[in-house]
């Protein structure tokens, strides 16, 4: 029995699902000390977005940053399993995704990051992209419970 194509989200890392701050600030959202004076302080809702969207989208993170970061990141608060791949742009030429897609991310389209993102993503005519509003901490943030609501809102179309 075959897999179900199913559609894929791809999400932006740096400041759509994280923020990497310094320790003088002081920690807003669910953070986690990283480095020597530094944070990192993940979006509200992110696990319990992520396992739940999971059930019904191929999630991916596809991130400006390096390789070892976006490791980091996901390894800091244990996201390991719900992504089929965690990339950085510099590690990968092309994603071939098998269904629609959206991308996430906090850049606007014109952006050179997301116009590299979308080249690595290819097929543009089956895609969407939703601006995220930047997060920077704060601890009332619900932009993953409403992204979650409108994706689980459009199967049910």
């Amino acid at each position: 029995m075959q897999r179900q194509i199913r559609p894929s989200l791809v999400f932006d890392l740096d400041q759509t699902l994280v923020n990497l701050h310094e320790q003088a600030r002081p920690p807003l959202a669910e953070s986690r000390q990283i480095g020597q004076g530094l944070w990192l302080s993940k979006r509200p809702y992110l696990r319990r977005t992520l396992s739940y969207l999971s059930q019904f989208y191929d999630l991916f993170i596809l991130s400006a940053g390096s390789q070892g970061w976006v490791n980091q990141a996901v390894a800091t608060f244990q996201l390991d399993g719900l992504f089929q791949a965690a990339l950085s742009v510099d590690a990968v030429d092309r994603l071939s995704l098998r269904g629609p897609w959206v991308l996430i991310d906090d850049l606007p389209f014109e952006h050179p990051n997301t116009q590299r993102k979308l080249r690595i993503l290819g097929d543009v005519s089956r895609y969407r992209m939703i601006q995220a509003p930047p997060f920077l901490g704060d601890p009332n943030d619900a932009f993953l419970s409403n992204v979650a609501r409108v994706f689980l809102d459009n199967l049910n179309r």
